[in-house]
């Protein structure tokens, strides 16, 4: 290079280091008889790259939820890797059917230059939504249901209920009935999770009133386990007098014809009275053992 900043070269082709707005290149040729010719002068003006297509930012994808992308730019292209150089229009669609990470890169191109490449993560995520699992209620009571695992709740069909966006809403329901909660995430991920819940009259259940507990596996013990929450309930046993006989609280399926302290019982009519701990539900009736 001379003082003038010029670079001195030979050959037919000369490569320019372009790192400012314009650059002018002379060229002389110079003959096999070592003569020169008159100078030629060239002006070179330099475009600047355009910017890299723009796009929010790297993507949290929701798993089984369709994503198309939203990227601002001219002549986009899109590319396989970093080495990829051929490129395609087509945009991309990610896949959304398992978790997984996946790297997509872009281009544009302003009508003169290309842009160097730019890349987008997008990666797959899921989280659980979940609520009660299900269960039964009597007619004229309720139950609280709690959602957990999201930002946000809607609560489908709003039967009964006291709340439909809220993380834990009552339940009231006059016949049987499933809800359906759906629960929306921070990025934006939508799950669901159901409950069914069984309304019961108390009043409509038929309690046994006959057990033989003579060893043959059958009617071996009084249960009362088709009443829901039935180990919440306290029984006591009475004979015909009103004496009582045992008192068991909670219950638990094992009266067998014996009284509180094992012995057994004569054949005849033993009478119960059972009482839930939490709900104000009774029931009166008999029981009659059979050897």
């Amino acid at each position: 290079m001379d003082t003038n900043g010029l670079v001195v070269d030979t050959g037919s082709n000369h490569l320019v280091n372009v790192n400012q707005d314009s650059i002018i290149l002379f060229a002389q040729y110079l003959s096999p008889l070592g003569c020169l010719s008159d100078t030629s002068r060239m002006k070179i003006n330099v475009r600047p790259l355009p910017p890299k297509p723009m796009f929010s930012s790297n993507l949290t994808l929701c798993l089984n939820q369709p994503y198309s992308f939203n990227v601002t730019g001219t002549n986009v292209r899109w590319y396989k890797s970093m080495n990829d150089t051929s490129g395609t229009d087509t945009v991309p669609v990610p896949r959304v059917d398992s978790l997984f990470r996946q790297v997509f890169y872009l281009t544009q191109n302003d009508g003169f230059c290309t842009s160097l490449k730019d890349s987008i993560v997008a990666t797959v995520n899921t989280y659980g939504v979940s609520t009660n699992t299900d269960t039964s209620i009597y007619k004229g009571y309720g139950i609280f249901l709690t959602a957990n695992g999201a930002q946000s709740y809607s609560w489908r069909p709003f039967i009964g209920l006291s709340d439909s966006t809220g993380d834990v809403v009552l339940a009231e329901p006059q016949s049987s009935i499933c809800y359906v909660v759906y629960g929306r995430s921070a990025n934006g991920c939508v799950g669901t999770d159901t409950v069914c819940i069984t309304v019961l009259d108390p009043y409509s259940v038929k309690l046994p009133n006959i057990i033989s507990p003579n060893g043959d596996a059958l009617n071996q013990t009084w249960r009362i386990d088709m009443l829901p929450e039935f180990e919440k309930y306290e029984v006591t046993i009475m004979d015909r007098q009103g004496a009582v006989i045992m008192k068991k609280s909670p219950y638990d399926n094992s009266f067998n014809g014996t009284d509180s302290e094992g012995k057994e019982l004569i054949n005849g009519v033993y009478f119960y009275y059972l009482r839930h701990t939490e709900q104000d539900i009774k029931f009166k009736g008999y029981i009659q053992v059979i050897r």
